[in-house]
């Protein structure tokens, strides 16, 4: 084989039109699913652990806050990085973090305090993973499809809410919470190699973007201006926000209630239910697309 068959063979592989993003988005799809199993089962572990909803709380907390102080940040350093590589550091580092809480878990130094901390490292790195992930949808995907992809997205998310309360409680009684760490570092893996055998097309800068650099600080003053001056769109963003926090408050309290009287996958599979509907609007848009501006909200939220 020649040096430049051998150099073809390791450049990262070229796929054009839909067929890349769908790669990119299997890879994802795994790798949520293996981290959201994971963070249910370390809510049920922490709660057996401890017997305490405050610690449970604090949980739900850490996995939290660190994506809503950073993602407006995210957002705005997002489009100045390479969303390619912005997502294989942010998978790379909540994969190192898995791993070394694993090693804590099988060497019995594990306290509960270093899943608190683990927690905050890996929203973290969530924080700029999500970010960097719609906006390489944009680029990988024709705007025909865009709202075909935004379905897409969203059903990957849907099918985490579905299948990772009553997967992570049955296997939390199978394999437990290490075979668990397991399965989540394999779906890391397969997330990277995906991120690894392709390539992103160049974000198209403009000419007045290029003369007319802006700091940081401004972006994002910027964008919330941008909100500010669109009530519209602002209402809705407020009200996805009311949502998202009565609906912690909800899972606060339904661990402790549930398990109190029923198993882990008990408490799985009623979770799950709340899945159903995501799935079933998200294969509707997937199939669908929608219009232009329907979809463009969809990818937005």
């Amino acid at each position: 084989m020649s040096i430049n068959q051998k150099n073809q063979m390791l450049k990262p592989l070229k796929i054009e039109g839909m067929s890349i993003f769908v790669l990119v988005w299997l890879g994802q799809l795994v790798s949520l699913l293996g981290s959201s199993i994971t963070n249910f089962a370390l809510d049920v572990w922490v709660y057996k652990q401890s017997g305490s909803v405050t610690q449970l709380s604090f949980l739900i907390l850490f996995t939290t806050l660190p994506r809503v102080i950073i993602s407006p940040f995210a957002g705005v350093l997002v489009d100045r990085w390479n969303r390619r590589w912005v997502m294989i550091f942010s998978d790379s580092g909540a994969a190192l973090t898995t791993l070394t809480i694993a090693t804590l878990l099988l060497t019995g130094k594990i306290q509960i305090w270093h899943i608190y901390l683990a927690s905050v490292v890996i929203s973290s790195f969530s924080a700029f993973q999500w970010p960097a992930y719609r906006a390489a949808t944009t680029l990988l995907v024709p705007k025909k499809h865009l709202g075909r992809a935004s379905g897409m997205t969203q059903l990957a998310q849907a099918l985490g809410r579905l299948l990772a309360p009553i997967l992570g409680g049955v296997l939390l009684g199978v394999i437990q919470l290490s075979g668990i760490f397991v399965l989540d570092l394999s779906s890391f893996l397969f997330a990277l190699t995906t991120l690894l055998l392709v390539r992103f097309p160049h974000h198209k800068v403009t000419q007045s973007q290029l003369t007319n650099k802006t700091s940081l600080l401004t972006e994002l003053l910027y964008s919330f201006h941008y909100l500010r001056s669109r009530s519209g769109l602002l209402a809705l963003l407020l009200f996805f926000a009311s949502s998202n926090f009565l609906m912690g408050i909800l899972q606060v309290l339904s661990y402790p209630l549930i398990l109190s009287f029923a198993s882990p996958a008990q408490l799985g599979t009623i979770l799950s239910f709340g899945g159903v509907g995501m799935v079933t609007g998200s294969l509707l848009m997937s199939t669908w697309g929608g219009g232009r501006s329907f979809g463009s909200l969809i990818l937005l939220l």
